[in-house]
């Protein structure tokens, strides 16, 4: 932790992932952040131009500081998009964009970094539980499957980055098995971003129809109660519940898991808490401790973006290695 750390403003923050990239000026410490800008990643052959077309959409003034969380693993100040072919370089970034200073993070690392600010209005619960003040660990299911966590330490807290959405699965029970039989067949890893990002519904779906859908179809006949397709929902929330227990284990997520992600509030209605709460807790160890604790779907806007906005007002509040990590 470094108090002499400076964030000169304005600050542009950015939310990047492999479909959408999204833009928010804080022009003041303490200032709320401005209405948020929204690109699609694909649209543009690098993030430089992304972020001038943002400035000019969004009326911004030109940025002293640029925070980014990416959708991909950091490595010597820069990362390349795990789902889209963009590669942020931060000195790369200063020299181009004209900046004094940068940050960049996991995506999930920065999700993790708004869990303290995030209040009861902000979430909907899913069954019962109750966190404590440890680890916080935020999941998220969209064009990949992102996963980061938030451990106090003393007064601060410590953002830790994960590429915990590629770890392989096992199925349970005869149906899984002959699931993950044919969607082995067809030549899909067995691991969790083809298991449960976005697209893996489509993989599913095939797996138990034997039809061809996008996620969107599946969605929305989901939600109109079209019987195939509240099937691959049920076997995919299936899924998910057991690899957040799984995940809540490995970081000992007592202070609760948060959900996020472009496909879960879509299908909020859908989820029943009791079956979703039983495959979580579907430990044959920690059956209790992953009772007791909370699972939130987040549903504040832009949660990202406002992490990354708690950190310029207040670098200080969370134990990074700043010199290691800060482009100048």
């Amino acid at each position: 932790m470094n108090s002499a750390v400076r964030l000169p403003f304005p600050v542009l923050v950015a939310d990047i992932g492999g479909t959408n990239a999204r833009f928010a000026l804080k022009p003041a410490a303490g200032a709320p952040l401005s209405a948020p800008v929204r690109l699609g990643t694909a649209g543009f052959a690098t993030p430089e131009a992304a972020v001038e077309t943002a400035l000019a959409a969004g009326g911004f003034a030109r940025p002293r500081s640029l925070l980014i969380g990416a959708a991909g693993p950091v490595k010597d100040r820069a990362v390349h998009l795990t789902n889209a072919n963009w590669t942020l370089d931060g000195p790369r970034l200063i020299r181009a964009l004209g900046l004094d200073q940068g940050l960049l993070f996991n995506d999930f690392e920065t999700l993790a970094l708004a869990l303290p600010a995030l209040g009861a209005g902000d979430l909907a619960t899913i069954g019962a539980g109750r966190g404590d003040g440890g680890t916080r660990l935020a999941i998220g299911p969209g064009t990949g499957l992102g996963v980061g966590a938030l451990a106090p330490a003393g007064a601060a807290w410590l953002p830790l980055s994960s590429e915990g959405g590629h770890i392989g699965l096992a199925p349970r029970g005869r149906d899984e098995r002959a699931l993950f039989d044919r969607l082995a067949g067809a030549g899909v890893p067995l691991q969790g971003e083809h298991l449960l990002a976005g697209p893996a519904l489509g993989r599913i779906h095939a797996a138990l129809t034997g039809a061809a859908a996008t996620p969107e179809a599946i969605t929305a006949g989901a939600i109109g109660d079209e019987p195939a397709a509240r099937a691959t929902i049920t076997v995919w929330l299936d899924l998910l519940a057991r690899f957040c227990g799984d995940m809540a284990l490995t970081f000992l997520a007592t202070g609760g898991v948060y959900l996020a992600g472009g496909i879960l509030p879509r299908v909020a209605g859908l989820i029943d808490p009791a079956r979703f709460r039983a495959r979580f807790a579907d430990n044959s160890v920690h059956a209790a401790l992953l009772g007791r604790l909370p699972v939130h779907l987040i549903t504040a806007a832009e949660p990202a973006l406002a992490g990354l906005g708690a950190l310029a007002d207040g670098p200080e509040r969370y134990l990074i290695d700043y010199p290691a990590r800060l482009w100048r």
